[in-house]
């Protein structure tokens, strides 16, 4: 027994309509990245740092003791989120080498996972340290995802720099000084009047004189 025309239509329709949806449903299926810190969510596009989501760094020494943060990565989509390129997450703008990956976040992340990733903010240079932080991926809406981080590098007293072992302060200052070849110099007066002397850091920090150097 068949059936009227019209039935096997309705059929046809029926599992067209069915198909379509899958086929809809399967497209619609993308990743999401969401990023936050310190439990915030930091917005895509986002130019302005805050020490509330770790956007901010907070202060740092020149040369001295990096500042580490960590972020955490969320695919808040429907499909995998892959992160791409050699090196998916990257840094630009003027203080870009300032910045950079202490822990690298997974290359892929289911829909509705997460993942962590460190960034270490160690300064060249003091004041103001910007830069951009970009995270290359496979959301098609959202690639790069990017946004602003900043640091504040100070020396670790105003006119003091860190000094290391092994430093010979070479002077030629006749008898003027008092000191003796080998003698250590435990100050390096600031001679602009400013009051600015700079004391050395670290057991190995105190330079000598050496008498006659070139």
């Amino acid at each position: 027994m068949s059936l009227p025309a019209n039935s096997r239509t309705q059929a046809l329709q029926r599992r067209l309509v069915l198909v379509l949806g899958v086929i809809a449903a399967l497209a619609a299926a993308a990743p999401s990245v969401e990023v936050r810190g310190n439990g915030v969510v930091i917005a895509n596009n986002d130019t302005t740092p805050s020490l509330a989501d770790h956007t901010d760094f907070g202060p740092a020494y020149v040369l001295g003791a990096a500042v580490t943060r960590t972020f955490s990565l969320f695919n808040t989509g429907t499909a995998p989120l892959t992160l791409t390129g050699p090196t998916p997450i990257t840094f630009a703008g003027t203080h870009a080498a300032d910045f950079r990956i202490g822990e690298a976040p997974a290359a892929s992340v289911p829909a509705g996972g997460s993942t962590t990733f460190a960034v270490v903010f160690a300064p060249r240079a003091a004041g103001s340290r910007t830069a951009t932080l970009n995270i290359a991926s496979n959301d098609p809406g959202q690639n790069p995802y990017t946004f602003a981080i900043k640091g504040t590098a100070t020396f670790t007293a105003e006119g003091e720099l860190p000094v290391r072992g092994g430093l010979l302060l070479h002077l030629d200052a006749g008898e003027l000084t008092g000191y003796d070849n080998g003698d250590p110099v435990p100050l390096w007066p600031d001679l602009s009047g400013l009051g600015h002397d700079g004391a050395p850091v670290g057991a190995n920090g105190t330079p000598a004189y050496a008498a006659n150097a070139i």
